[in-house]
């Protein structure tokens, strides 16, 4: 990015920040997921259990997916989005839509002045194919504790192949892996 800051240095800064068509907005206390999976220790705690559930009786999974299917769409659509949290006195302006994702599963959408609550995110027809799998093998060594457990994973490509990226390295370069799984227990 300093590279690209250097080479460019006569931006439009204010232009570039309204640069965005659709702002999509998360409730305060969730969050983007695993940040250092399989790297930190963010793992297995009870606050990110995508079955947790709020004060509205809806799943974080339910939320989340709300979230990441708008932003699906905009990324299909050739749309350019940010994301925020729906903070209290958060000013929104220049946006042709904004799209509030609500902790009771619903989402509100403001466009042109109108607004309309949906039961759920919008989905776009995806491509036809079929989606991976995950086959996972799992095997208990021992008859009392301490278990000895191991477990194998297999995806199973189809139409597409499978990436997950963990984030940029220590030079700012992202390195996809072409896969990367987490095993929580011991439920």
């Amino acid at each position: 990015m300093r590279n690209h800051a250097e080479t460019h240095p006569n931006r439009n800064l204010q232009r570039l920040k309204q640069a965005a068509e659709v702002a999509i907005l998360l409730p305060p206390g969730y969050n983007l997921g695993h940040v250092y999976m399989g790297r930190g220790v963010t793992s297995a705690l009870p606050e990110l259990n995508l079955e947790r559930r709020n004060r509205h009786g809806v799943t974080y999974r339910q939320v989340m997916n709300n979230f990441y299917v708008e932003i699906e769409r905009c990324i299909r659509l050739g749309v350019s989005y940010d994301l925020f949290w729906n903070l209290e006195g958060l000013e929104l302006n220049g946006y042709r839509e904004i799209v509030t994702i609500r902790e009771d599963g619903k989402v509100k959408v403001v466009q042109n002045g109108h607004s309309q609550i949906l039961k759920k995110a919008r989905m776009l027809q995806r491509p036809q194919g079929e989606p991976p799998q995950l086959a996972v093998q799992v095997a208990v060594d021992g008859e009392t504790p301490p278990y000895k457990v191991t477990a194998r994973a297999r995806v199973i490509e189809t139409t597409a192949p499978v990436y997950y990226a963990k984030g940029a390295d220590k030079n700012g370069v992202y390195r996809n892996q072409y896969v990367l799984w987490e095993l929580f227990g011991p439920q």
